[in-house]
C-alpha cells in the first residue's frame, strides 16, 4: 500500500471524527495500518482513472465502471488499462 493511501485513510479517520485531528494520534494510527499492510500489496484504481480514460463519464458511471471491472476481472490478468478502457467502450455500447 502506498504511503498517500494510508494518509487518505487516516484523514478519512479524522474527519469521520473516529480520531482526533492529532498530528501524533495521526502518525500513530499511519502507522498501524502501515503494519497491516507489511505482508500485502494491492493496486489501487480509483474512478479519477476511469475518468481519465473517458471524460464525459459522471463520477456515478466511473463509479459502476470501476466496480464491474472489479468484480469481473480475470486474475490471470488483473486491472490495467486496457481492461478498463474495454469496459468503458463496453458501457458507452450499453448506453446506447
Amino acid at each position: 500500500m502506498y504511503n498517500h493511501h494510508l494518509v487518505e485513510m487516516v484523514l478519512a479517520l479524522v474527519g469521520a471524527g473516529i480520531i482526533p485531528d492529532d498530528p501524533e494520534d495521526k502518525q500513530e494510527v499511519q502507522h498501524v495500518l502501515r503494519g497491516c499492510w507489511i505482508n500485502k500489496i494491492a493496486s489501487c484504481w480509483g474512478i479519477e482513472d476511469v475518468i481519465g480514460v473517458d471524460d464525459t463519464l459522471t463520477e456515478d458511471e466511473a463509479r459502476e465502471i470501476l466496480y464491474t471491472v472489479h468484480e469481473e476481472q480475470d486474475a490471470s490478468i488483473g486491472i490495467n488499462w486496457d481492461v478498463i478502457e474495454a469496459r468503458v467502450n463496453d458501457f458507452k455500447r450499453e448506453k446506447v
